[in-house]
């Protein structure tokens, strides 16, 4: 039992009873939880009440001796938005869980992607007082739609309109964090009204430019987006300014590598996506050919 633990919440029973109606082969355990160990998984500060503890251990060997199949693991309120004791549960199920995670108006398609390949197949939106602070409903509407597309098949074609409505969408998040901090230059030129592009391709690019960018320096920010197209090529172009001390950008380069090999595999030598530091600025400039598949 943890010591921690508030009074109404009692330990579990050590020796429960099995029920005698017997849950038909192939069951599910559609909503259980994983509390801590709290010496590995600490609750969030801002948790209404503290568990007792049951980790991974306990659940799995319930849900064997329950009868069930499988468990759909459901991120407990009392750890906020940390799913790191969510993820180490799917991750150690032998592929019998998924799991519905909590995440804020920080979250990145980066993070969202780690919970995906993990078995996270959900977000939960928890909306009882007594459990939860309150969240504004738009913030709420953000996150969902970026969950969406990060959940979706990158391969996948979509409108260029879209895109960039997600990407404006994921700016409006990280500005209810970093406030007037963030600027974005929006320079959005005239485009074929069928232009397509491959799905969270520019999203990424905007969150490397906050995260390795933005979100380092102590003033202001002003990030330049900028899409064009010209002829048959449509180009689009991102500048952000960088921390005097160059923070590492190790994160930045991965992203960037799964970005040219995406456009690879789409394109082949049809696109290209280029890099430069120039007057504290780091500058991408991708170029593709413009899709007008329906």
């Amino acid at each position: 039992m943890s010591k921690t633990a508030n009074p109404p919440y009692i330990p579990f029973h050590p020796n429960p009873s099995k029920p005698r109606f017997k849950v038909p082969a192939g069951a599910v355990d559609s909503h259980c939880h994983v509390f801590g160990p709290a010496a590995r998984f600490a609750y969030a500060p801002e948790r209404k009440y503290t568990p007792v503890d049951a980790p991974k251990e306990k659940l799995f060997a319930l849900r064997d001796y329950l009868g069930f199949d499988k468990n759909v693991i459901v991120q407990a309120s009392c750890h906020g938005k940390d799913n790191s004791a969510l993820i180490d549960a799917l991750v150690n199920s032998n592929n019998k869980a998924r799991g519905i995670a909590v995440v804020g108006e920080d979250v990145t398609a980066r993070e969202l992607k780690v919970m995906d390949e993990a078995g996270v197949r959900g977000v939960r939106f928890n909306f009882v007082k007594r459990l939860v602070d309150f969240t504004p409903r738009d913030v709420l509407e953000s996150i969902a739609e970026l969950f969406r597309a990060v959940m979706a098949d990158t391969r996948k074609l979509v409108p260029l309109e879209q895109e960039i409505e997600l990407c404006r969408n994921y700016v409006e998040i990280e500005q209810t964090r970093l406030g007037n901090r963030l600027a974005v230059d929006w320079q959005i030129g005239a485009y074929h009204p069928r232009a397509k592009v491959p799905q969270l391709l520019l999203q990424p690019v905007i969150e490397n430019a906050i995260r390795y960018g933005a979100e380092k320096l102590p003033g202001k920010a002003d990030i330049v987006v900028r899409v064009r197209q010209h002829g048959f090529v449509l180009e689009i172009y991102v500048s952000n300014p960088i921390a005097p001390e160059r923070p590492e950008r190790e994160g930045n380069q991965i992203g960037l590598a799964n970005i040219r090999g995406r456009l690879a595999l789409i394109y082949d030598l049809e696109a290209k996506v280029e890099t430069q530091m120039r007057r504290d600025r780091f500058e991408l400039t991708m170029t593709l050919p413009v899709e007008r598949r329906t």
